[in-house]
């Protein structure tokens, strides 16, 4: 596969792309150019990052074009439902990429595909409504039979396999995305519909739903360092009597907080009951 000019689009869980200042030893390469330009495509402005990144060992560069699709000039990122899809898939086209690779934040509804793991679409099922074509005049048809490019999803995930440590073949990196009409979450019969449908993770943070964050949850690591310092301070707490030096917290509070963790759960059960020991009425903080 011809790979000269690499297309990147990123999302919420992926806001810039950039390098630490010289050489990245582990990766193999090095950042040579930086510019940042705003593309005129007939469907509107696009922002674009464009890198000429040189791989370590190798004489030829290669030409890396990032684009954030929630940019909205230099307002807070535009909502999902108002992203200009033709605009920037057109900038991409204007800058000759040879391929395009879209990372996604997405809400997982298998047991296989935990917060933290990197995989791929194979698949996708689009029940939106939104049409998702550049042909407004006359019909033109289109296979999608296979949605995503074979060849592109095995190099990747050669890579994949590597930098997660995933030494055994079995481990599954394949998964139907369920594309989701946001900016609002779905409901709790939503997500059963879609597993129900055949979709394995919808574009959605349900991180963030889950613990009614203020904020989009970007980075797993926000839920997994604040779980951490609540564990660390009910251990500390953990007295036989209620306490209110840090919050209210009641008679044995690891006690009460596992009571939500005693059975098996699915890996969406499990984030609820979570929740329901951290956040719960009775552990206030």
């Amino acid at each position: 596969m011809h790979m000269e000019r690499i297309g990147i689009i990123g999302g919420t869980g992926l806001v810039n792309f950039e390098f630490k200042d010289g050489p990245n030893e582990q990766y193999h390469m090095s950042e040579k150019r930086t510019d940042n330009v705003i593309v005129q495509t007939e469907y509107g402005e696009v922002p674009l990052k464009c890198m000429t990144i040189n791989i370590i060992g190798n004489d030829g560069d290669k030409e890396l074009f990032f684009l954030q699709r929630h940019h909205n000039g230099d307002q807070a990122n535009k909502p999902p439902h108002s992203i200009n899809h033709k605009a920037n898939m057109a900038a991409l086209k204007e800058a000759c990429c040879d391929v395009i690779i879209s990372v996604c934040s997405v809400g997982s509804l298998e047991a296989d595909f935990p917060p933290g793991k990197v995989a791929l679409a194979d698949q996708y099922i689009d029940f939106s409504g939104v049409a998702s074509t550049f042909s407004e005049e006359f019909a033109t048809f289109t296979s999608v039979t296979e949605p995503f490019s074979m060849e592109l999803n095995k190099m990747l995930e050669s890579g994949l396999r590597h930098s997660q440590g995933f030494d055994n073949s079995d481990e599954r990196m394949y998964y139907t995305y369920w594309l989701a009409q946001g900016p609002h979450f779905e409901t709790r019969a939503e997500v059963d519909a879609i597993g129900l449908l055949g979709g394995h993770m919808v574009g959605k943070k349900l991180l963030s739903d889950t613990f009614k964050t203020c904020k989009v949850i970007t980075d797993t690591a926000q839920v997994t360092d604040f779980l951490e310092g609540v564990w660390g301070s009910l251990a500390m707490m953990d007295y036989p009597y209620p306490t209110d030096f840090m919050g209210n917290v009641p008679a044995w509070p690891v006690t009460e907080a596992c009571k939500h963790l005693d059975k098996s759960y699915s890996q969406m059960e499990l984030l609820g009951a979570i929740h329901q020991g951290m956040c719960s009425n009775c552990i206030k903080f």
